[in-house]
C-alpha cells in the first residue's frame, strides 16, 4: 500500500480495492522513520494515512524530513498535504464516467516546489497575502517596515513567507494539525505570531481549511490558501479551462493601479468583465490577447455577523466536476494564471469586422489582420525569447504588399522565385534562418488562415507558405543547448576558460554561488544543480501549466488592507484569535452537459 501511494498516478479506485486486510485498527503505526508509512484512521468512509515526500534544507543547514497526509473517503475522492508550506499538493476527483483526474497544480517532488516557490501553488500565504505599498506600515502609532520582495512593495509574507517553511504536523482522527511560530520582527512583522492550520476531508465530499492564529504584540495578519486548479485535469490547460461554468457571490470589485494596488475605491461590477453574480462561460468572457482573462480582487456578498458563506462555483460540464467554496472572509481574488508566462487562450478567432471593408484601406486591413493571427498564437512567443518576431511579422506584411502589387501570377508558388524575392526584401542579408520555434509561429499562422475563407487570409497563406519553402531552420539541438546553456557547457568554461571563478569559489562560497547562478547554476541540497531558462512551468506527471490554464478562488481580506480606511480591519491584538475557515464542497452533475450550458450560462457580451 506505501508503495502505491508514493506514486500520484494509480487510481484512486485501485488503491482503495488493494488495502490491505490485515490493517483495520484507527491508529495502527508503524516504525516512524524517514520513510515511514503510518495509517492513522481507516474506516469504511474515509482514510487518512502519512507517508514521506521528500527533503529540505533550512537556512541554518539543517535536513527536515518533509511528510505527506493523503486521505481517501468512500465517494474516491483523495487529498494530499504537505508539510512543506502546509501546501494542498493534489485533489483527485471522480468524473461523471468515473474517471479519476487530479485537478490541482503542483508538482511531483521537493524540486518542483523549490524551483518555483515563487508561484506558492497550493500553499499558506502569509503573513499578509497580497502587497503591501512600499514595505512599511504603521501599527498602533509605530511605523514598521518590512521585507521588500516585489520591486519597492512587501508581497505575500516577504522572502521567506509561510509557504516556505517546514510545519510541525499534529493528527487528530480523521484532522491534520500544522503548526508554525513565526518569530517576532520575522519578515519585520511586529509579534509572535502562533499559527495552526487544520485540514480534513469528510464523508460529506468538503475539504476544510481552518486558520487559526493569536499574537504576541499588535500586528497585522491576512492569512490565504492558493489553490490553483482546473476541473478538467491539472493539464488540460486553456482549452478545458475555457469551458468552465462560473459564478461568483460578488457585487463589488476593487480596482488595480498600474503597481498591483488597489486604489482604494469600491465599485460595482456591473456592466463589466467582473458580473459573474449570474453564472458565465468562462469562453465567453476571455479574449484572445495574453493580457485577457482575469487578476481580480473581488468583494464577497455576506452580512456583518455571518460566517460561513457562498463564495464561488465552478462547472465543468465534459466531466461534469462541480466545486463550491465558502469562507468566512470578505473578499476573494479571483485568477486565472495569467502570470505563468506562457499559453495563451485559444479561442477560435473572429475577424468579422463592423465596418465595410471597402471603406478601408486594403493594406492596413491586411496589417490588422496580420495583428490579430499574431496575436492568436502568443502561446509561443515565450518559448523563446531571442527569437524576433516582431520581424517575420513585418516580413510578412511587406511580401504580401508587394504581391498585392504584381499581377496575379505564379511567382510565389514557386520555391526559386519566392527565395528571390525574399532576397528583394532582405537584400542585406546572405540567408534567412528560422529557429524551429519561428518556424512553428509561422506554421500556426498558416493554419490559422486555413479556418476561414476570405481571400485575404488565403493571400497571407500564400506567403507564409512561400516563406517556410525558402528559409533555413536552425538545428534544434542547436537552439536546445543555447538556450538552457547546459552544465557541460558551464563545467568545461569554469575548468578551462574561468580561473578567477575557481579561485573566488575558494574564497567564499557565497561569492560564487551568485556568479553560478548568473550563469544558470544554483546550489540545492549542497549541490550544484542547472537552473534552466525555460520560461514554461512543468508541473506533475510531465505537464506544461500554461497562461490561463488555471483557475483560483483565494479567500483573503482586502489587499494594502492597512493603508485604507473603508476596507475591513486586518489588525490583530494581543488576546485576540484570528481564524479564517475555507471549505471545498465537490460534485458530480449528471445528465446531458449540452443541457447545462443552455441553462447555465449567459449570452456573450457585445
Amino acid at each position: 500500500m506505501a508503495a502505491e501511494l508514493e506514486n500520484p498516478t494509480p487510481s484512486v479506485l485501485t488503491e482503495s480495492k488493494t488495502a490491505p486486510k490485515s490493517v483495520h485498527s484507527q491508529h495502527s503505526k508503524t516504525k516512524n522513520t524517514g520513510s515511514a508509512h503510518v495509517i492513522h484512521k481507516n474506516t469504511k468512509h474515509i482514510k487518512l494515512e502519512e507517508d514521506f515526500f521528500g527533503y529540505f534544507v533550512d537556512g541554518f543547514g539543517k535536513v527536515h524530513n518533509i511528510k505527506r497526509f493523503t486521505w481517501i473517503n468512500h465517494n474516491c475522492i483523495r487529498a494530499q498535504v504537505i508539510t512543506y508550506g502546509a501546501r494542498i499538493i493534489s485533489l483527485r476527483l471522480p468524473s461523471r464516467k468515473h474517471y479519476i483526474d487530479d485537478v490541482v497544480l503542483g508538482f511531483d517532488n521537493m524540486d518542483g516546489y523549490l524551483c518555483n516557490g515563487d508561484l506558492h501553488l497550493g500553499a499558506i500565504i502569509g503573513r499578509v497575502a497580497g502587497k503591501i505599498e512600499n514595505g512599511t506600515c504603521v501599527i498602533n502609532n509605530k511605523q514598521h517596515w518590512l521585507s521588500v520582495n516585489d520591486g519597492s512593495d512587501h508581497c505575500d509574507g516577504g522572502f521567506k513567507g509561510l509557504d516556505k517553511v517546514v510545519w510541525v504536523p499534529n493528527v487528530q482522527d480523521s484532522k491534520v494539525m500544522l503548526s508554525y511560530v513565526s518569530k517576532d520582527l520575522d519578515e519585520g512583522y511586529p509579534g509572535d505570531l502562533f499559527i495552526r492550520i487544520t485540514f480534513e476531508l469528510s464523508t460529506k465530499n468538503e475539504f476544510t481549511i481552518d486558520m487559526e492564529a493569536f499574537t504576541t504584540r499588535h500586528t497585522i495578519i491576512n492569512l490565504s490558501n492558493l489553490l490553483y486548479f482546473n476541473l478538467g485535469g491539472h493539464g488540460s490547460g486553456p482549452e478545458e479551462l475555457c469551458k468552465h461554468i462560473v459564478s461568483i457571490n460578488a457585487n463589488c470589485y476593487l480596482p488595480l493601479m498600474d503597481n498591483g494596488l488597489p486604489s482604494g475605491e469600491i465599485l460595482n461590477v456591473i456592466y463589466t468583465k467582473n458580473d459573474f453574480q449570474v453564472p458565465k462561460l468562462l469562453k465567453n468572457e476571455m479574449g484572445i490577447e495574453p493580457d485577457d482573462g482575469y487578476d481580480e480582487h473581488m468583494c464577497v456578498n455576506r452580512g456583518i455577523d455571518q460566517g460561513l458563506c457562498f463564495v464561488a462555483r465552478a462547472l465543468h460540464p465534459p466531466s461534469g466536476r462541480i466545486l463550491e467554496m465558502y469562507s468566512n472572509q470578505c473578499g476573494v481574488h479571483f485568477s486565472t494564471a495569467k502570470h505563468f508566462g506562457y499559453g495563451v487562450v485559444n479561442i477560435p478567432l473572429s475577424v468579422t469586422a463592423s465596418k465595410d471593408q471597402n471603406e478601408l484601406n486594403r493594406d492596413d486591413d491586411v496589417f490588422q489582420l496580420i495583428d490579430k493571427l499574431h496575436s492568436h498564437i502568443a502561446d509561443t512567443l515565450s518559448m523563446d525569447s531571442k527569437c524576433n518576431y516582431e520581424e517575420l511579422k513585418d516580413l510578412i506584411h511587406k511580401l504580401h504588399k508587394m504581391k498585392s502589387k504584381e499581377e496575379r501570377s505564379s511567382t510565389f508558388s514557386h520555391p526559386s522565385a519566392g527565395h528571390s524575392t525574399l532576397n528583394s526584401v532582405y537584400s542585406e542579408k546572405e540567408d534567412i534562418t528560422l529557429t524551429p520555434v519561428q518556424a512553428k509561429y509561422l506554421e500556426g499562422m498558416m493554419n490559422a488562415t486555413q479556418r476561414d475563407t476570405p481571400t485575404n487570409y488565403k493571400e497571407l497563406e500564400e506567403v507564409i507558405r512561400s516563406i517556410l519553402d525558402t528559409v533555413t531552420i536552425k538545428d534544434e539541438l542547436e537552439i536546445h543547448s543555447k538556450r538552457h546553456e547546459s552544465v557541460e557547457i558551464i563545467k568545461n568554461e569554469a575548468e578551462f576558460k574561468n580561473d578567477e571563478l575557481e579561485k573566488q569559489m575558494e574564497k567564499s562560497k557565497s561569492q560564487a554561488d551568485s556568479i553560478l547562478k548568473k550563469k544558470g547554476i544554483i546550489r540545492m541540497n549542497n549541490k550544484m544543480q542547472c537552473c534552466c531558462k525555460d520560461e514554461r512551468i512543468h508541473g506533475k506527471n510531465n505537464a506544461i501549466y500554461k497562461r490561463h490554464g488555471a483557475m483560483c478562488f483565494q479567500s483573503e481580506n482586502y489587499p494594502n488592507a492597512i493603508y485604507h480606511k473603508n476596507f475591513p480591519n486586518c489588525e490583530l491584538r494581543p488576546g485576540e484569535t484570528y481564524r479564517h475557515t475555507i471549505v471545498y464542497k465537490f460534485w458530480i452533475q449528471s445528465g446531458d452537459p449540452n443541457k447545462w450550458l443552455r441553462r447555465n450560462i449567459t449570452l456573450p457580451r457585445n
